[in-house]
Parts: C-alpha cells; structure tokens; sequence
C-alpha cells in the first residue's frame, strides 16, 4: 500500500509540473481541462499496471510457475526478517488517524452539500435557459453549481447583475464544471494526507474560469468593460468550496490569458510532447514484470509480483493439500492456454467470454486453495488471467486501424488547410476567394471531426478523443 501511494503521488505531482510549466499558460482550455482530470485517473491507475520488458531482475519476487505438467505449483518466497505481529499496533494506529482524517473531510463534504441544497430550498428561484436561477436574500458574490446561479436577490431585480455574470455562470452549468470539482473533492477525502491533490483542484478551478473567460471573449468586443466587471467583484468572497465562483482567483493570469492568441502549431508541438512524457511515466511508475525463459514460454505462464516488504512463510503442505493445490494450478493453465490460443479475429465473442469465464473461475479457485492451506490472513500472489474479451476484439479489429488512418489524414489537411487561411491577408485578396477558402475549410473541418467522432467511438474505452482546435474567425469578421 506505501508503495501504491508513493507511486501514485509521484506520478500525480509529475503531471501537475508538466501541466503547470507547458500547458497551462497556452489557450487550449477544453484539452486541458481534460488532460487535469485524465492525470488524476492515470496516477491512480498506472501503479497497478505490470509491464513485462522482456529480461531478468534481481528483484525477490513470490511466484506460482505451472507447468506443462500435472505437477504441484510451487510456492516460493523472499526470507522474512521480522515478526509481522510486532506492526499491529502501529498499523492499527495509522489505520485510526486515516479513518479519522476521511471521516471528518466526508463530513465537511456533506455539510457544502447540505448548505448548498438547504440554501436553495428556502430562497426563490426562476428559470433561465437550462439552468436554475437561485434568488438567495443574503449579500453574495454570483455563483453556481450544478444546474444552479446563486445572485442576490434584491440586486437582480433592480437590474444591478451584469449579463456577462449570468452568462459567465451559464457557460461552467453547461459544461458541468460542478463535477470536475465534485470528483477532485471525492479524490481529496480519500487521499486528504495528500497536498497535491489541493494543487489539482485550484489548476481545475482556474482552468474553468479560462474556458468561460474565453467564450464571453468571443461573445462580446467589449473585453475591457467585462475586465472591469471582474474588479468590480474582486473582493467579495467565495461562499462554498464546491462551487465555481465568478470572481474565483482573479489574478493577471485571467486577464492576460482574455489578451492572448492561440498558437495551433505551438499548441499541436506541446500536445504530442505529452505522448513521450505519459509513456516514460507509465514505464517508471507501473510494475516491472520478469520475462519468461523462450524455451518454455509457448508452454507455460509465470505469474510473478514484487514480494511484500515483509512476506509470511506459508506453512508446510500435506499430501492432501498438495494434491488439491496440484488440481487447481493444472485447471488454471489448462483454460489459460485455451482462452489465449483462440484467434479474435476469427471466434466469437460469447465463445471468448466463455473461455474468459473460465480462467477468472480457475484463478479464483487458486486463490481459494492458497487460502485454505496458508491461512485467511495470507494474501495470495495475484494471478494473470489476460485480457478481457472485448479488448482482445477490438485491438484486432481491421476496422480500428482504417478508422485511425482516415482520422489521422483528415487532420492534417485540416491543419493544412487552416493554415492556409490563416495566412491569407484579406485586405490583398478579393472577398470572394477568401470565402471559397473559409468554406473549403469549414468542408474538412466537419470532415475531421467525423473522422474523429468515428474513431474514438469505437476506442473510446482506451483513451478520450483530443481536441480539435476551433474555426477561425468569419472572413467579415477578419475584414
């Protein structure tokens, strides 16, 4: 576990340095917003990933090997040095302070919701589009979450709330910033010892406030008056930590960030820099896995892990057990070998459920048997079962691979293609030309996106679609 979270920390922090130093003064607002959230779930996830290099480690490892054979499995481990009933109590210590920490911020969670939701129901409120506005008696700075607008009362109905406030809280309801903040405030009950986590809600928070900046921005030519808006707000305090507030970090980073041009060939150059970065993650904080000797690899499946940092000595085998540990590990690699010699491409995919069924039955039956002989209390190594079915479909999938190539062809006309126009100066060239050339865009910017909705429609269980960047201005508007 100590080392899970040593891990996981590590690759959380990462991500949050690499966001910090190369994404996030750039405008790619909606890919960083998804970028934050998948770096959370990928540091979470990685540590339990085993990857399997291809060459031997030194490493102690506990390990059952079956064999082609009707052999016993045999069980082997690193020596224990101390005597684990010695860490009960600081064990049992550590494990209080923990469920006290999770307690207290579970309840400090429920209570936002409770204030949250008590508020509501006693104030009035009126519909405004999709959302629900909040009409509260109490002095408050404009705020939402969910589907609710939190104004003051009094000062909406003389007419004292800025449009650009309301639409500012109308733009995170439509993009549900509220369950971003929702799921980091899960994270942090969980994981409350740990500050990062603190960090990576403050990078989302900002974040959101970027997007809905950017899309008055777009909406309105008078970007200084909605700055001035902003100060006029800027010491009034927010009400809940669950909400998202309108005057939330108002720094020069906001007001910059209003000012600054996207750079599509800066941006394109930063997001394929993350592909190598992920990759080196995933390799040093995942498990390594020791290779198979070549000879024997056709034949039979090592399950190895890392050994704990203090093992226990499974007791001595009876002629009994070991004919009823024999048994199970021969079941396992008989339906382990049959599930992994079936073709995906050519068997069904009930008949692969249908092996896959029996391997995880196999598997568990191993760990049962391990139990029974070493004890409840004794952990059995974990067991490789493969990969579930539908991956194994999919991964073999000719359609996947046209799929990626025709998404991947499209995008770089479209880069080209907007390029193109980019570069075009409107004032040398008649209103015409620049007309063909924006709808010639606007052609293989639906097309792009096609191709992309298709492809990760059929991927999408292994990573989320990126971004595509947006359409130009209008060639009036460039005039």
């Amino acid at each position: 576990m100590i080392a899970y979270l040593i891990k996981s920390g590590l690759c959380i922090a990462l991500l949050l340095v690499i966001y910090h130093l190369f994404l996030e003064r750039e405008k790619m607002h909606q890919f960083n917003r998804f970028f934050l959230l998948f770096a959370l779930c990928f540091g979470l996830i990685t540590p339990f990933l085993t990857i399997d290099f291809g060459f031997q480690t030194s490493i102690p490892v506990t390990s059952f090997q079956f064999t082609d054979t009707a052999s016993l499995p045999t069980v082997t481990e690193a020596p224990a040095v101390t005597n684990p009933e010695k860490e009960w109590p600081v064990q049992k210590i550590l494990m209080a302070i923990y469920g006290t920490g999770v307690l207290l911020f579970l309840i400090r969670l429920f209570s936002g919701l409770f204030s949250i939701f008590h508020r509501i129901n006693r104030s009035d409120c009126e519909h405004l589009g999709t959302s629900e506005l909040v009409l509260v008696t109490q002095n408050i700075v404009p705020h939402s979450f969910l589907k609710y607008i939190f104004v003051n009362k009094k000062a909406y109905e003389s007419g004292n709330i800025e449009n650009e406030i309301l639409v500012h809280e109308q733009i995170h309801v439509s993009h549900k910033h509220s369950l971003d903040i929702l799921f980091v405030e899960v994270l942090k009950i969980i994981f409350w010892f740990n500050p990062v986590f603190y960090f990576y809600k403050k990078a989302i928070q900002l974040n959101h406030e970027f997007i809905a900046d950017e899309l008055i921005s777009r909406q309105t030519k008078n970007i200084s008056g909605y700055q001035r808006i902003l100060l006029h707000h800027a010491n009034s305090n927010q009400p809940f930590q669950l909400v998202s507030s309108f005057n939330f970090s108002l720094t020069k980073k906001r007001f910059i960030m209003m000012m600054k041009n996207k750079d599509p060939k800066r941006t394109l150059i930063k997001q394929l820099f993350l592909i190598p970065i992920i990759g080196l993650a995933v390799v040093a904080f995942s498990n390594h896995a020791t290779a198979q000797d070549s000879t024997t690899a056709a034949k039979a499946d090592t399950i190895q892990t890392p050994a704990p940092p203090e093992p226990l000595q499974p007791p001595e085998m009876s002629t009994e057990e070991k004919k009823l540990f024999d048994e199970a590990g021969s079941l396992y690699q008989k339906v382990y070998q049959e599930y992994m010699s079936l073709d995906p491409k050519t068997t069904s995919l009930k008949e692969l459920e249908a092996a896959y069924k029996k391997v995880k039955e196999a598997a568990g039956n191993v760990h049962k048997v391990f139990q029974e002989i070493a004890g409840e209390d004794e952990i059995p190594p974990p067991i490789k079962i493969g990969l579930e079915p539908e991956m194994r479909k999919l991964l073999s999938s000719e359609k996947v691979r046209k799929l990626k190539s025709t998404m991947e062809s499209l995008r770089e006309k479209r880069s080209r293609a907007y390029k193109e126009f980019t570069e075009l100066n409107p004032h040398e060239i008649s209103e015409e030309k620049l007309q063909q050339a924006y709808s010639k865009l606007q052609e293989i910017n639906k097309k792009s996106h096609d191709a992309v909705a298709a492809y990760y429609q059929v991927v999408g269980q292994i990573v989320p679609p990126p971004p595509i960047p947006p359409m130009p201005p209008k060639p009036d508007q460039s005039k």
